[in-house]
């Protein structure tokens, strides 16, 4: 056995006479490439491009655990569960979004999304003779969204908050405008839901049909509501405050003060130049400071920062109050974190032709569980 195996082993290759027998048929070998290179040529050029663009989404909630009633069995869940993000991935591939977006795009004029908008004469000629079926034997729109969900991917990252929206198209253009207009009709609807949710408190009058500042007058004050939310990537939560909102903000300031109103302007991130900071702070708060300063306030209000602050920016007669509060869910803390839990009450009143208003802040002390008054100031 052992004899066997050695000659099957002691093979020798006549290296000569191979590259001799490759040199004879080099025309034939030649021959074979170049059609082999020639048919991959013409499957690239043939061959329908496809490019893949996405999205992705961060889910995040408003509720904190020092929110919930306390004694339930779900107080130990956790405040974005698995299910809660499994969800919102169905929610945004839901049949009302998609249709949103196939309109805004009028997707059903490509022939990608919709074969029957450009049926080549082999196809026209295979549906006649019965080997083809009819593609408008089906309604349009279930047409368009049928290759528009062959198309689209989304999903949870795993482990995260994340929602990734992934979209493949003919169109590189198209494949990055589809999963960035599928974010936008998600977010509108989370917007309408708020408004839903929310309506009588978070609209007023506006000056024109923009929703922010919009003005709610309660005897003779008048709070005026600005808005400075964007969207952000993760460790940022900055807000912005541009040019065409300041504009609304002075001309509204401008009405309220001739009509003789005490005006309360309210924004969530805080406007002084004391709290700017590059990541958390409010970008354009210039823009929100010039308003005030043109057109004047008796009050700011504003939270964002969970620390209760007085400070002040420039108007037009003198300096008008900037008032932070500490977050209504912020627990006690003997680490010098966060101030705890607190709230003010403001007293307006108008003595003789001039206007005055009291702070008094209410809430926990750091290692002291009953609410007490903590301050009382007249700050106007």
């Amino acid at each position: 056995m052992s004899g066997v195996q050695s000659s099957a082993s002691d093979i020798d290759v006549d290296l000569g006479r191979l590259f001799g027998s490759l040199a004879r048929r080099w025309k034939r070998i030649l021959f074979v490439a170049l059609v082999a290179t020639a048919l991959a040529l013409a499957f690239a050029w043939l061959a329908t491009p496809s490019y893949r663009g996405e999205t992705r989404i961060l889910i995040e909630t408003r509720e904190s655990v020092f929110t919930r009633p306390q004694g339930g069995a779900e107080d130990d869940r956790p405040l974005l569960d698995e299910e809660g993000i499994t969800s919102q991935v169905e929610v945004i591939g839901s049949t009302d979004f998609l249709k949103q977006v196939a309109l805004k795009l009028d997707l059903s004029r490509l022939p990608e999304f919709d074969e029957a908008a450009d049926m080549s004469l082999l196809s026209r000629m295979l549906v006649v003779v019965g080997l083809k079926n009819d593609p408008n034997e089906i309604p349009p729109e279930e047409r368009v969204l049928k290759a528009f969900r062959e198309k689209l991917t989304i999903y949870r990252v795993e482990k995260s908050r994340v929602i990734v929206i992934e979209m493949s198209s003919e169109d590189p253009k198209l494949a990055a405008e589809i999963p960035n207009a599928l974010a936008d009709a998600y977010i509108a609807g989370q917007l309408e839901k708020a408004l839903e949710r929310w309506d009588g408190y978070v609209l007023g009058e506006t000056v024109d049909e923009n929703m922010f500042p919009f003005v709610r007058r309660v005897g003779e004050v008048a709070i005026v509501c600005c808005n400075s939310a964007i969207p952000t990537p993760p460790g940022f939560a900055a807000g912005r405050f541009e040019e065409d909102q300041q504009k609304r903000l002075t001309r509204c300031l401008r009405l309220l003060g001739d009509a003789g109103f005490f005006r309360v302007v309210m924004i969530h991130h805080p406007p002084n130049q004391e709290s700017r900071h590059p990541r958390y702070g409010l970008w354009g708060a210039r823009n929100f400071r010039r308003a005030v300063a043109e057109a004047g306030a008796e009050l700011v209000l504003h939270g964002h920062t969970h620390k209760s602050t007085i400070y002040a920016i420039p108007g037009p007669h003198g300096d008008v109050p900037v008032v932070g509060v500490a977050a209504a869910g912020t627990a006690q803390d003997d680490t010098g974190g966060h101030d705890p839990a607190r709230y003010n009450l403001f007293k307006i009143e108008r003595v003789g032709t001039a206007w005055q208003c009291t702070l008094r802040e209410y809430g926990f002390q750091r290692l002291h569980t009953d609410i007490v008054q903590r301050l009382s100031v007249r700050i106007y």
